[in-house]
């Protein structure tokens, strides 16, 4: 199959965006349905709850990465002027892996004890931001971008894309010694600051052709 690209305000530009929007929505639904409703007596409801907060906990940092991560998609999507065969296929990987994430993070749930459940979900996440890599690659080489990115911004791109995987890789012996969940907090908490950091210091500005 030839490789065909599409424009910005094509049918099929906006099918490729359509789809990844409904990956991730699905992605978020399906951790919310793997949570589970407690199957106890009702006067023994108030405490299944209470002793579930390690599960909601999970939930909600779960969340918080995908979210992450497709605002990260977002403000990607928005410099693109148009795809093409190899990027959409890409883009089909990439998605496929945000799609397997509820599976991990069920796993994590109900078997936190076990050091493989963190291992995956971090391994997933690793998948995830490889192909977010490989997405910018493809868009830089085939020039699908609306203006070429400064060396400043295409520096900032892979950094963005390497700190979740840099501070996985710092909260996974934390997970291994105490708690799965206690990692993914040391995530949330030690990413965002330095993603904050990165966008402060090479972020895309005004004065960029880029933005």
């Amino acid at each position: 199959m030839r490789n065909v690209r599409f424009e910005r305000g094509s049918v099929e530009f906006a099918r490729v965006v359509a789809i990844t929007d409904g990956i991730f929505a699905v992605a978020i639904t399906l951790l919310v349905v793997s949570l589970g409703v407690p199957r106890v007596a009702p006067e023994d409801l108030p405490k299944a709850l209470l002793s579930a907060h390690g599960d909601l906990l999970t939930f909600f940092i779960a969340v918080t990465v995908l979210a992450f991560y497709w605002i990260s998609n977002l403000h990607f999507v928005r410099h693109l002027r148009a795809v093409d065969s190899v990027y959409a296929g890409l883009n089909m990987v990439y998605l496929s892996f945000v799609a397997f994430l509820p599976l991990p993070t069920a796993l994590l749930d109900r078997y936190s004890h076990l050091p493989i459940t963190l291992l995956l979900f971090v391994a997933t996440l690793l998948l995830i931001s490889l192909m977010e890599l490989a997405l910018f690659g493809r868009a830089l080489a085939a020039k699908l971008f609306a203006s070429e990115p400064p060396a400043r911004v295409v520096l900032y791109s892979v950094l963005v894309v390497l700190i979740p995987v840099a501070v996985f890789g710092l909260a996974i012996p934390i997970g291994l010694h105490t708690s799965p969940t206690y990692a993914l907090a040391a995530w949330a908490l030690l990413n965002f600051p330095l993603r904050f950091l990165v966008e402060r210091r090479l972020g895309p500005t005004a004065r960029d052709p880029y933005v």
